[in-house]
């Protein structure tokens, strides 16, 4: 999550971080118990209208990345020395953090055990590790316009467009054509070309690049207000769309499944998009310059450590003091525990950042 310098910092960046932070907080507060919820209360269908308001937060961050590292020519040397070396040790400590909060009990084994799988917001870190390394490739594809909408009309038909065609039919097309299918049902054809699309990792080269040059892309093309308006609307169609599909996919399955909340879902995507370009459009970098522009700075350069703290937050809340979605109304509850958890993260991220070393590798 790279910041830029002072004299150079772009606003809305900032802004877009805060936010994302947030919203990655009211994500996390409405999943903790998502899978454990009766799919039928007025919780889980809360829980869910968050999830599905939210499922696009993180990968702001991918986009934010995108925007300034492809805007940049850095050498291999320090992108490895600097950004994929402080990735990597983040990674390691904190899956180690994480770890030994949740399983110090039962002795170093099972922390190391643990440690070894990860934690399961900590998948952020080698995937824009992945992301950074391949900097001088994913560089080819930002010299021209032609380029840039050729890689993302590619990616999006790949990642996005075949995906959604594909878990529609497997999710609700339990109808048997037997003289055509052999009594097999369309959802079962559709599982088996899923997993066959899968399987040939065409979506390794297109997938969260695609959110990575769509960030860079987006970040220095102007889109006229009509166009705007559009996007905005066609994000909120979506997200509505969304939610009923997930709601019906629940009941038609029995439990809740991630199927339409994954990144790679139509309406994440457009979600992403219409608030990268709302807040390029809104924010302006004489913010920066008031007062509550420079505490947006100082959140915004905690924002990687409050996103890798954020979880324990929550969890613990959960854990010791029995603060989570359902201790309450859910209405309620998951915006109460996103704003304590948002004050703990970041408080703890900054007091972090005044140490060295851990400043420069650990948040």
């Amino acid at each position: 999550m790279q910041t830029e310098g002072t004299s150079n910092r772009i606003a809305y960046f900032d802004h877009l971080r805060v936010t994302s932070i947030f919203l990655i907080m009211v994500l996390h507060a409405a999943s903790l118990k998502w899978y454990d919820t009766d799919i039928h209360s007025a919780s889980w269908l809360t829980m869910n209208a968050y999830k599905t308001l939210t499922d696009h937060a993180v990968l702001l961050f991918v986009m934010i990345s995108g925007a300034l590292f492809l805007s940049r020519d850095i050498p291999i040397k320090k992108i490895f020395s600097k950004y994929v070396l402080r990735m990597a040790v983040a990674f390691v400590v904190w899956s180690i953090i994480y770890a030994a909060v949740s399983n110090y009990m039962f002795g170093i084994g099972s922390v190391i055990e643990v440690a070894l799988a990860s934690h399961y917001h900590l998948w952020f870190i080698p995937m824009i590790a992945g992301l950074y390394i391949c900097l001088p490739i994913l560089r080819l594809f930002v010299r021209s316009d032609k380029m840039i909408r050729y890689f993302l009309l590619i990616s999006f038909i790949i990642a996005f467009v075949i995906p959604a065609v594909l878990n529609l039919l497997s999710v609700f097309g339990n109808v048997t054509i037997s003289g055509y299918l052999g009594g097999k049902t369309i959802s079962d054809y559709a599982g088996y070309m899923y997993e066959r699309l899968d399987e040939s990792k065409i979506c390794m080269v297109t997938g969260y690049a695609f959110y990575f040059i769509a960030g860079y892309y987006l970040h220095n093309i102007e889109f006229r207000k009509k166009a705007r308006i559009i996007l905005y609307c066609l994000a909120i169609l979506n997200i509505a769309v969304t939610f009923a599909f997930s709601v019906l996919d629940a009941y038609t399955t029995g439990w809740p499944s991630d199927t339409f909340h994954a990144n790679f879902n139509i309406s994440v995507m457009l979600a992403a998009a219409a608030i990268f370009v709302f807040f390029k459009n809104v924010i302006r970098d004489e913010s920066n310059r008031t007062g509550y522009g420079k505490i947006i700075r100082i959140l915004s350069d905690c924002s990687f450590g409050a996103y890798l703290i954020h979880a324990l937050v929550i969890e613990q809340l959960s854990l010791r003091l029995g603060l989570n979605a359902l201790s309450f109304s859910t209405v309620l509850a998951v915006p109460v525990i996103a704003v304590i958890t948002f004050a703990v993260s970041f408080a703890v991220s900054w007091l972090l950042n005044k140490i060295p070393f851990i400043n420069k590798y650990i948040v």
